[in-house]
């Protein structure tokens, strides 16, 4: 037989050794992903440049969420002034500046509360996410329901959120068209149906009926979810911006400016034309006064909030050790909220006390004692205002080390969640 292979074969050998080759080339360039690419980098090059955007994002993510709890801090910051100095004794300089915080700062409160919602819920399933919202919404119920039996002056908001966070709830289940729509509906019809039988102010106790109770969240409360539930969404809405991207925030931020600033030129526009007919008093529904329900008010209210929030992510990264100094009061803000009222009461006790150490007994009957009295009674509660609010930002950061969460922040969270850590906790380490 001859030994010499056929020229018959030499084409299926070639065909056969080929193969192998290009299977050998495969498997090379499967081990060694950057074979063949034009642009070659090393596996080191590539991780190092992948950590550093991590960084850049996470950055991003951690300036955008301090933003928010500066925010939120602030607002705490508004409410104690408004609580410790009425609106009504506002009338110099100073106090006409910082005035501007009342019925503001609780509705700027309201819509971060939204935007809360929003990055709460994140991509939790609808069962999971209505677990954590009825029971916050539970929590904060009897909290506020208990701490108006024993409030020292000021209007308790916090059973007022309990159906915010419902309402907060339903709109976060919404896509984003039909969320817009529904917040500019609430707007609306809300305040017409408030205006309809402007009811007269109602605060409910522990002790009154279920229906009363119900009746002063609802409609006549200081609070009323009719009129205030357009907030809570509007802040669900906000929290569906990408606030990583400045350009978007200085975007919204410069958009809420314009929308302040036409919403007290439509008033003013309003309130002429109602003067031009002949209308001897201005009615409230056509001012922006706190508190009034308005359309004016709670859309001038929103826009300023929305403006607060997007000034404070954009310059959060700026503000260095006072900034996370803020950042962890803001995200303590129930607990600080609840110690705020014990300051208040200490300090309707040794006001007086405090304002006649000042003056004397024999000058508390001059000529000008009244004026005197309300000057430094006055300046005595900006002060204290501005001492608590200082203190409990301290409070907190102290707080802080030691704990994630605030001292009543810890009640908002499911005990389920808990249980689920330790079933899995035990199953793991059996």
């Amino acid at each position: 037989m001859d030994s010499q292979t056929p020229e018959s074969w030499r084409p299926n050998i070639q065909r056969r050794v080929d193969g192998l080759v290009q299977q050998t080339a495969s498997f090379q360039q499967n081990i060694n992903p950057y074979q063949g690419f034009v642009h070659q980098e090393k596996p080191g090059d590539w991780g190092q440049a992948s950590i550093e955007g991590s960084e850049k994002k996470i950055t991003k993510s951690v300036d955008r969420i301090t933003g928010i709890d500066i925010a939120r801090a602030l607002s705490l910051l508004g409410m104690i002034l408004a609580h410790f100095v009425p609106a009504r004794e506002s009338t110099h300089v100073i106090g006409v500046i910082l005035g501007t915080v009342h019925g503001r700062a609780s509705l700027a409160f309201v819509v971060i509360a939204g935007i809360g919602i929003t990055l709460l819920l994140g991509a939790k399933s609808p069962h999971e996410s209505i677990r954590i919202v009825l029971w916050r919404a539970g929590v904060l119920f009897m909290l506020g329901i208990l701490l108006q039996e024993v409030s020292p002056g000021p209007i308790i908001i916090l059973q007022f959120y309990a159906f915010y966070y419902v309402v907060g709830w339903v709109g976060a289940q919404l896509p984003t068209w039909a969320l817009a729509l529904t917040t500019a509906s609430w707007l609306g019809i809300g305040c017409s149906l408030w205006w309809i039988n402007a009811p007269r102010l109602v605060v409910s106790s522990f002790l009154d009926s279920p229906v009363k109770q119900l009746a002063s969240i609802l409609y006549n409360g200081q609070y009323p979810l009719v009129t205030w539930g357009s907030a809570v969404l509007a802040g669900v809405l906000l929290g569906r911006v990408d606030w990583q991207d400045r350009r978007i925030v200085k975007a919204l931020a410069c958009a809420a400016l314009v929308g302040i600033v036409g919403i007290h030129g439509a008033a003013g526009l309003t309130q002429q034309v109602l003067l031009a007919r002949g209308v001897g008093e201005i009615p409230v529904w056509a001012t922006i006064t706190p508190h009034s329900n308005t359309i004016f008010y709670l859309v001038e209210g929103e826009a300023s909030a929305t403006f607060l929030v997007a000034f404070c992510v954009l310059v959060a990264p700026y503000l260095g050790k006072a900034g996370r100094a803020l950042a962890t009061a803001g995200r303590q803000a129930l607990t600080l909220y609840i110690c705020h009222l014990l300051w208040l009461y200490v300090f309707s006790f040794v006001e007086e006390w405090i304002i006649l150490g000042v003056i004397g007994d024999s000058l508390l009957y001059g000529e000008n004692a009244l004026e005197l009295y309300e000057t430094i009674a006055v300046s005595l509660r900006y002060v204290a205002a501005f001492t608590c609010f200082i203190v409990l930002v301290i409070q907190a950061n102290i707080w802080g080390l030691f704990f994630k969460f605030g001292t009543f922040e810890y009640l908002l969270r499911p005990p389920s969640g808990l249980a689920h850590k330790l079933i899995r906790y035990g199953k793991t380490h059996r």
